[in-house]
């Protein structure tokens, strides 16, 4: 299975964990804005905030 992860520095951070399905088309399956956190599974066992991801990166205003 196919993962894509989108993070977006603006703002407080948000992140969108997208899965390929079977049928050739990628499904949003978390999001995550800011301090917020999601647990994934796959590719690996993680627990992820886009803060926490973010932090010390000189980002956007």
């Amino acid at each position: 299975m196919s993962s894509s992860w989108l993070l977006d520095p603006d703002g407080p951070g948000a992140l969108e964990v997208l899965e390929l399905g079977d049928d050739g088309r990628y499904r949003t399956v978390a999001e995550a804005v800011g301090d917020e956190t999601v647990e994934l599974a796959l590719p690996f066992p993680a627990r992820l905030s886009p803060a926490r991801l973010l932090e010390g990166l000189h980002r956007p205003g």
